[in-house]
């Protein structure tokens, strides 16, 4: 897909914009994705991407599938971790200061990438109000250890 289209990518005011949110480091694998491929954008019929991702609970785990629409610009990943992270807004969840939205599904989920850690984990958030009956929704699907793993992990469905 990246060698038959172009996709707008990252500048270097863009990177140093996604840099200065986190109070952790940004992993470098998630600003060469950005600034090598651009802000990538899946068609749903001709290029569909899927992934699963899972709930990991201490005596359940459930597994999921959902599709990857687009890596965000960085002014939409500003403007989703200040709705996400920093607002002071009692209406929507809040997520520790090391998670960087940087993907969306088609509907209003978000992928969200792990900063500082020793890892750059990916996970997933449905967007549904109160979800699981506990008053809020943060709970976090887990998708992979690294985001090199879950572009891997990407496939377009059979069918």
């Amino acid at each position: 897909m990246t060698q038959r289209e172009t996709f707008a990518k990252a500048t270097l005011d863009d990177v140093q914009m996604i840099r200065s949110l986190p109070p952790l480091p940004v992993p470098e694998s998630y600003i060469e994705l950005i600034t090598r491929h651009g802000y990538l954008k899946f068609d749903p019929i001709d290029d569909p991407c899927r992934f699963d991702w899972e709930y990991r609970e201490p005596e359940l785990s459930m597994q999921f599938e959902s599709n990857l629409a687009s890596f965000m610009s960085a002014t939409r990943v500003k403007r989703y971790y200040t709705g996400l992270v920093l607002a002071e807004d009692e209406g929507l969840p809040k997520f520790p200061n090391f998670m960087l939205p940087i993907g969306t599904n088609l509907g209003q989920d978000n992928i969200l990438l792990e900063c500082g850690g020793e890892s750059d984990r990916i996970w997933f958030w449905e967007f549904q109000g109160d979800a699981w009956g506990e008053g809020n929704n943060v709970r976090l699907g887990f998708v992979a250890n690294t985001l090199n793993e879950f572009l891997h992990k990407l496939r377009v469905p059979e069918g």
